[in-house]
């Protein structure tokens, strides 16, 4: 790393105070300032919220009033019982709400006064309307009453009471906005520019001193930023590898190799399909798996000659080789919602100690970048390490499985020998019982010389024969006894192999 520029401890000290004690003292300021003018607006607030409140409460009451008038009015001209709901039940509410009003304006007389006035009216009109309804369910005549003009008044008197109980809200409502704005607009300009003073203030003398340490800090964090990123790469780098590594371990199959390190790539580089090739003893290209394909990607051939297309290129030179851009009919990417084409196709050979043994070809929705390369250089060799040991276990259990067949045939060859012995044995007897009647009729072999005499050729002939059955077998047990130490040697060999590589 690139030594970093010499600071100096006073200049920095006298900057530091210079801009950052300034800017603190005055930042406490504005606070200050700020929180006593968030105080002082809060309770502009609340006084436009009680207004408001106040303004609420006088319209529900003369709408309550109104709703009166209009019921009786209903009531007077149809004489139905059911047009004077509204005004029974405005007629409970009304004075509760006339109430709460005098309350909430007990700090303005003028307010109070016609609130009074209001109540005194409405209990007149109350008293009025209660006359009217009277008459007119006692069938009199009421309408000399109404002629009279005296209700008509009274509602007049309790309109203009209340229009001018809401004019002198909206007045109170509008100078307290007015007021709040101007002493906002105040207090945030007066900051705004004590603001721009102490700024400019700091600028002009710190300028200089901030520009030095800036340019040196900018390259010492420039460097250190660099060197992250590499350490960063490197560290993503080593656990993408173990990761990789961790999850390749064990006696796994090159079907399941091969969908873990497709599924892997899956994760680390975005890759939306892929397959694995294993290369056969006779230089072929086997697909071992697949990920994310088609199903017409799946029923493509899966067999490649080790001349065929860029799957031996990319052996025979052991290089990755990038196929950008990708044809649509290039190759699909399957989902449950339908396909669609990668942008570049990426064949990467994988070996292990110098021989490729396999290719990886992925698909990818983007050019590989140089994050994606290094990786896939990293882990090639582990890859092909996988491959290699998965390869030693398939020779290793196709050795063992024509083991166990000779075996089995051993055995084979033990039981047709005990079976011979058995079948010697019964000779055997059967010769012992034919000497014993020998013996016991010397007379009659001797007047039989001429058969007994056929008869020792006939055993002598077996004789051989059971003899020339014994050497075979005894071939038979030392063929055995050699094909069991080869075993024996080529199992130590084949053990002493599947160490070295894994270690």
């Amino acid at each position: 790393m690139k030594s970093q520029p010499a600071i100096d401890p006073k200049a920095f000290e006298r900057v530091l105070n210079r801009n950052v004690k300034l800017p603190l003292a005055a930042g406490l300021a504005g606070a200050v300032v700020f929180v006593g003018l968030i105080f002082y607006l809060l309770s502009v607030i609340g006084w436009v919220e009680h207004t408001d409140q106040v303004t609420r409460n006088a319209t529900e009451a003369q709408r309550l009033s109104v709703d009166m008038e209009s019921s009786m009015r209903g009531y007077l001209i149809s004489g139905d019982i059911r047009f004077l709901d509204p005004y029974q039940a405005a007629q409970s509410r009304i004075g509760g709400e006339l109430d709460a009003l005098r309350a909430l304006v007990a700090d303005n007389r003028g307010q109070v006064a016609r609130v009074d006035r209001i109540a005194a009216a409405q209990k007149s009109w109350d008293a009025y309307a209660a006359d009217l309804i009277a008459l007119r369910r006692a069938d009199q005549d009421y309408r000399q009453v109404v002629n009279a003009g005296r209700g008509k008044a009274l509602s007049d008197v309790m309109r203009n009471e209340y229009a001018a109980f809401l004019n002198v809200e909206q007045t109170l409502r509008f100078d307290r906005n007015n007021e709040a704005n101007r002493t906002s607009l105040v207090v945030v300009g007066a900051y705004v520019l004590f603001s721009l003073l102490l700024t400019g203030a700091l600028g002009y003398f710190g300028r200089r001193q901030l520009s030095q340490l800036s340019d040196s800090y900018e390259a010492a964090l420039a460097e250190l930023t660099q060197h992250a990123e590499v350490l960063q790469q490197q560290a993503w780098l080593r656990s993408a590898q173990t990761e990789l590594a961790a999850e390749l371990v064990g006696q796994l199959s090159a079907l399941e190799l091969g969908r873990k390190a497709l599924a892997f790539f899956a994760r680390h580089i975005g890759t939306s399909v892929g397959a694995l090739y294993v290369r056969e003893g006779q230089g072929q290209l086997r697909r071992a798996a697949s990920y994310g394909f088609s199903a017409t990607a799946e029923a493509s051939p899966q067999v490649f000659s080790s001349t065929e297309g860029l799957l031996s290129q990319a052996v025979s030179e052991r290089r990755t080789v990038v196929v950008e851009p990708v044809t649509a009919d290039y190759l699909k990417v399957n989902s449950g919602l339908g396909d669609a084409s990668p942008r570049a196709a990426l064949l990467l050979p994988v070996g292990h100690e110098g021989l490729v043994n396999g290719v990886i070809e992925l698909g990818l929705m983007h050019a590989p970048d140089e994050r994606t390369s290094t990786l896939l250089d990293t882990v090639a060799g582990t890859i092909g390490s996988a491959i290699a040991a998965a390869r030693y276990r398939e020779q290793l259990q196709e050795v063992l499985a024509e083991t166990q067949q000779l075996n089995e045939e051993l055995q084979v060859q033990q039981e047709e020998l005990r079976t011979a012995n058995e079948e010697l044995e019964e000779q055997s007897r059967v010769l012992r019982q034919s000497q014993a009647t020998l013996e016991n009729q010397q007379a009659e072999l001797e007047q039989t010389n001429s058969q007994l005499s056929e008869r020792t050729d006939a055993l002598d002939q077996r004789n051989a024969a059971l003899k020339r059955v014994q050497l075979d077998l005894e071939d038979r047990a030392e063929e055995l006894q050699r094909a069991s130490r080869y075993k024996s040697e080529f199992l130590a060999n084949m053990s002493h192999e599947l160490r070295t590589p894994l270690n």
